[in-house]
């Protein structure tokens, strides 16, 4: 069973979006489950909610954080931005 959870964070001037991945049987880890695709609609979010904030003059970074029973990795920079050059 996988759960998924979006978060946000900053790190000094960096805003972190943050998909957080819970596996709870199989052996592949959360971090396959944010595929290319999943990271694009990632990406999308990330720059609605920047424009809307008043945040386009800011970095952003995309993480994963796995839960896998009681271990936890957290993966900076997990993929980069995917969309369009501003």
């Amino acid at each position: 069973m996988q759960k998924t959870t979006g978060k946000l964070g900053e790190d000094g001037a960096v805003i972190v979006f943050i998909e957080v991945k819970t596996r709870t049987g199989g052996f592949a880890p959360g971090r396959a489950a944010v595929t290319p695709a999943k990271q694009k609609r990632i990406c999308k979010g990330a720059v609605y909610y920047m424009m809307r904030n008043g945040l386009m003059n800011r970095q952003a970074r995309f993480d994963v954080i796995e839960i896998q029973g009681t271990r936890v990795t957290h993966i900076e920079n997990a993929f980069p931005y995917q969309g369009p050059a501003f």
